[in-house]
């Protein structure tokens, strides 16, 4: 038996050993993993000549001034090209330059400056604006987290990010909390067919927002009389309460969360071709179409809202064009404004939807010349108080000028709204006209130029407040402005600007009372200079 065990162990013993001498197969490296630092640090000063002070003593006409820092910090850490997670922090968002909360007792022997706003109060020192994962899936990529949201030219979703305008400044940004995916549905489908990917960049985006989980206002649909809607079961006959009712975090429930008729949800569809390096001709060509649509939803107030948006850009031979149109209709009773009545009776709040905006350019650019016309339109409510709602300001980071957009409408129509109703004020965006806005540039270098504009805009649907009707007014315009800026950029990285306009609004704009102008006229320096990295 043991020359038995022997003779098999000579047998089993050489064979294991080789398999166990033999190399393991050697598992697949892994990804590496990179951290990259983008951002920028951006000073900006602003003067201002011809504005004043409504409560001042003598209403003189006079210069205003203030500097505002960003420092802008974007992490990135990347898992190869698999996954990665970014961040976006600002840092001093739009702080003012010096002690402006009284930190010095005396402002005199002030020395360090603190974080007050624009809005005269204290801002956040760090500003953790987003954070998302972004992950390669076999069948597209996925986003999760709190992420910006840019589309087209930015008149609807516009991101913020850089330096992107023609003259003026990004101060805010669009961002979701959102769920995002992403596919390539031609590479998808022919993937599924086992054909090759013809590479045509067509890419489909299906998104889940989450707006609100519960808002800090009570919201009660409408303001009740004792009296009259005693048997309302929504009224309380010992309660005379309004629209809705501000509350702070600490009146909130514990379980505050499981109530959902009062979340928020977005849906995001949209279908983009996206061709930035095509060949016609033997001329490279950009080609961009594609269409956005958003339906938001809240069960609360009953609304039910769909956004419909059409994007376009061609870059060829020089000729550029470019639009983005944008119609959003539907039912809400959510916009809880002083004074709303229905005149079709029943719930005072309930609004039809019906608004429309557009952007369009067309020019000719070369190097080192490059003239462009643009025009575009935001629509008008001449009643806001009433069932139907069709006005909406194209988002504040489209700047169209320095002035009589960003400044002076922006300035009235917050003048003229209380803060209840903030929603209807233009943020700097353009508001309830249409305007031509032809530019011409010039570049001497690859890092250097000189632009040139010029703004008219016309009313669309004068409310009587913000902008005048025909029969208290004359002027057919809004008013006018003309722009210029001198851009550079040194070393690589550091960007410089100089820019000025000078604006005259027309008797369409209540300017004499409101403080933006004493006379109609006013007219701004502003200077920037930038690290990006």
């Amino acid at each position: 038996m043991l020359s038995i065990l022997v003779s098999l162990s000579t047998l089993v013993t050489p064979a294991l050993a080789q398999d166990q001498a033999a190399p393991a197969p050697e598992a697949p490296p892994k990804p590496e993993v990179k951290f990259t630092l983008d951002g920028y640090y951006r000073a900006r000063v602003h003067h201002f000549n011809g504005m004043y002070d409504p409560a001042a003593w003598d209403n003189e006409p006079g210069a205003g001034r203030y500097t505002q820092h960003r420092l802008r910090l974007q992490p990135v850490v990347a898992y190869g090209d698999l996954a990665k997670f970014t961040m976006m922090a600002d840092v001093m968002d739009d702080t003012l330059w010096g002690d402006n909360t009284g930190l010095a007792q005396t402002p005199l022997f002030a020395e360090t400056p603190t974080d007050a706003t624009l809005a005269g109060v204290a801002g956040a020192p760090i500003n953790v604006k987003r954070a998302w994962v972004e992950t390669k899936l076999p069948v597209g990529v996925l986003r999760v987290g709190r992420q910006g949201s840019h589309w087209g030219m930015g008149i609807l979703a516009n991101g913020g990010d850089g330096f992107d305008d023609t003259f003026g400044e990004n101060h805010g940004g669009t961002t979701f909390d959102r769920v995002l995916f992403a596919t390539r549905p031609i590479s998808l489908v022919q993937g599924i067919r086992g054909k090759e990917d013809p590479g045509i960049p067509l890419t489909a985006i299906f998104a889940i927002d989450r707006l609100v989980e519960d808002p800090l206002e009570q919201y009660y649909g409408y303001k009740c009389d004792p009296d009259v809607d005693d048997d309302d079961e929504r009224c309380d006959a010992d309660d005379d309460h309004d629209f809705t009712e501000p509350r702070e975090a600490s009146d909130r429930p514990a379980n505050w969360w499981t109530e959902n008729d009062d979340d928020v949800l977005e849906f995001v569809y949209g279908l983009l071709y996206r061709g930035t390096e095509l060949e016609w001709n033997g001329e490279p060509a950009e080609l961009q179409l594609g269409g956005y649509a958003v339906n938001r939803r809240q069960v609360e107030t009953g609304s039910n809202v769909w956004i419909l948006d059409a994007y376009g850009k061609l870059n060829y031979r020089s000729i550029y064009t470019e639009f983005e149109a944008l119609t959003i209709q539907g039912d809400s009773s959510a916009i809880t404004l002083p004074g709303s009545v229905n005149y079709g009776g029943g719930d005072p709040l309930a609004k039809t939807a019906s608004i429309s905006s557009y952007v369009a350019r067309v020019g000719y650019t070369t190097d080192p010349f490059g003239a462009i016309l643009e025009t575009g339109f935001a629509s008008g409510d001449e009643n806001a108080s009433d069932e139907r709602f069709t006005g909406r300001a194209l988002n504040a980071d489209y700047n169209v000028g320095l002035l009589l957009y960003e400044e002076l409408i922006a300035r009235v129509s917050a003048y003229t709204w209380s803060e209840a109703a903030r929603g209807l004020w233009s943020g700097g965006g353009v508001y309830n006209s249409r305007y031509l806005f032809p530019t011409l540039r010039y570049s001497p270098t690859k890092d250097w130029s000189v632009t040139g504009g010029f703004l008219v805009a016309f009313p669309h649907k004068p409310d009587g407040a913000v902008i005048l009707t025909d029969e208290d007014a004359e002027s057919p315009i809004l008013g006018w402005e003309a722009n210029m800026a001198v851009k550079g950029r040194l070393n690589d990285v550091v960007l410089l600007s100089v820019e000025g306009g000078y604006a005259q609004l027309s008797d369409r704009l209540p300017w004499e009372n409101v403080g933006v102008t004493i006379d109609g006229r006013a007219w701004t320096i502003q200077s920037r200079i930038a690290y990006e990295f």
